[in-house]
């Protein structure tokens, strides 16, 4: 299985399941009897077996190179895993507006070698999307401001080990 035949929306539908309460550290060690996360173990007609976990506290262990955005409250995390393939899906809330986070994710994503793929901007929202065919690393954001001081919404999903 493939992420391409995979539909993104399953780990977003879960990310925003599981929103709610404190930000957490993604990179903190994960308590399997936390109510805060969940594991879903599937097999795929295919014969895959797909396993996602979610939940604030979930440990994502972002790519070299990454980060959380400065300053961001996390507030759910999806980790999807097939084969050696692995998606993650982090969404966060932020006082920054929505250029200054594509432009954070947009300048990692350069370093990390990768190309610019998508560089969209207007009215208050933000969305890039990165590449790097050596290793098939794929990275997408999306940062969208609320009203009024609502602040802004971050979706940040990385996607590796597609090979290149």
């Amino acid at each position: 299985m493939h992420w391409k035949t995979f539909s993104p929306t399953l780990p977003l539908a879960l990310a925003l399941a599981a929103c709610g309460g404190e930000g957490t550290d993604p990179t903190a060690p994960q308590d399997s009897s936390s109510t805060n996360s969940s594991t879903t173990t599937i097999e795929t007609a295919d014969g895959d077996t797909v396993t996602q976990k979610t939940g604030k506290d979930v440990k994502v262990g972002l790519p070299k190179g990454f980060t959380i955005y400065p300053d961001a409250k996390v507030v759910a995390n999806t980790v999807t895993t097939v084969g050696n393939e692995r998606q993650m899906t982090i969404m966060m809330e932020s006082a920054a507006m929505p250029a200054e986070i594509a432009a954070h994710y947009k300048d990692e994503a350069g370093e990390a070698g990768m190309e610019i793929t998508i560089d969209l901007g207007f009215e208050g929202n933000n969305s890039i999307a990165a590449d790097r065919a050596s290793d098939g690393l794929k990275l997408t954001v999306s940062a969208s401001r609320g009203e009024g001081d609502a602040g802004t919404t971050v979706m940040l999903n990385i996607i590796e080990g597609q090979g290149g």
